[in-house]
């Protein structure tokens, strides 16, 4: 009985020492106040739209999160870069609305970084980042 208790103490402190994966995600958030914001990704052989990818529309005052798994899948990737346009519309381009700006985020093994990110007119919108174990994109109204 004693060699039992020892072997299955054994086992629980081996197991215990193994590193754990930390798989991180990808916040987006929306501070224009009045509009929905979508993003459409531009790299790889799809270019979905994120309403596609229910709950993929971000509406003013609110944030998503979106696990590694939905991102590679949305990408088309499970490692490398990827890039997005960002839409202050609830269908991306489908209204024939343009970009309001442009993000490009780094998939790896455990961890998603945001590469860059820019606007087309810094007069009217903002994009600001935060990195950390869930790193942030977030669309807001310049004044």
């Amino acid at each position: 009985m004693l060699l039992k208790k020892m072997a299955m103490i054994g086992s629980v402190l081996m197991v215990s020492a193994l590193p754990v994966a930390a798989f991180a995600d990808l916040e987006t958030c929306n501070q224009t106040l009045d509009t929905p914001s979508t993003v459409k990704i531009t790299s790889g052989v799809l270019h979905p739209c994120s309403s596609s990818f229910p709950p993929g529309i971000t509406y003013p005052g609110t944030c998503l999160t979106k696990t590694i798994a939905q991102v590679r899948a949305a990408c088309g990737i499970v490692k490398g870069p990827c890039s997005a346009d960002i839409y202050v519309t609830a269908d991306c381009n489908a209204s024939g609305a343009a970009p309001v700006g442009h993000v490009a985020i780094q998939i790896n093994q455990t961890t998603i970084t945001i590469a860059s990110a820019s606007v087309e007119d810094p007069a009217k919108y903002a994009i600001d980042l935060a990195g950390g174990p869930t790193p942030r994109i977030t669309i807001r109204k310049v004044g």
